[in-house]
């Protein structure tokens, strides 16, 4: 008869602890590589919601400027154009917002998740030439957690020619 008990196989202790040492290896790889995404992700994220807002309001404000008949500027923070159908479009910053204020109503130009900290109309053209407004402005994301991935600050400048 045979002794079907002393049959020598399985593993040895080193080996489990070789193969639990590897796998453990590979899942912690892994675990920082999707954590590493992850974070990739959100930092993508707040960097095209702040180009993107800031892209839009340039557009809004040099395209407004262009087709007005007249621009004023009261104060570096803002400026107003009198539109060829007599419409007034006001451009400001107050608490950290663009806004286009017209017929007396504020539009607010950015998303509440961004703020603007800074504003600047500056008239680059000689008296006797048609207005050429240089347009300053810096955007940033807010993060009220302080995380890393959701801070982000881009200035945004162009200029508009007043067309007549």
């Amino acid at each position: 008869m045979k002794n079907i008990y002393n049959k020598k196989s399985g593993f040895t202790l080193i080996e489990v602890l070789l193969y639990v040492g590897i796998t453990s290896f590979m899942l912690l790889t892994i675990n920082i590589f999707i954590a590493t995404v992850l974070q990739s992700r959100i930092k993508n994220q707040t960097v095209l919601v702040v180009e993107n807002s800031g892209v839009a309001i340039m557009q809004t404000i040099i395209q407004t400027l262009r087709n007005a008949t007249q621009i004023n500027i009261s104060n570096p923070q803002t400026i107003s154009a009198t539109m060829p159908d007599g419409q007034q479009i006001v451009f400001g910053l107050e608490n950290q917002v663009i806004n286009s204020t017209q017929s007396g109503t504020i539009y607010p130009l950015i998303p509440s998740d961004v703020s603007a900290t800074s504003l600047q109309f500056t008239n680059l053209a000689p008296a006797e030439k048609p207005a050429s407004i240089q347009i300053i402005f810096n955007l940033e994301n807010l993060s009220p957690e302080g995380r890393n991935e959701t801070t982000y600050s881009q200035t945004f400048y162009d200029t508009a020619t007043l067309r007549k």
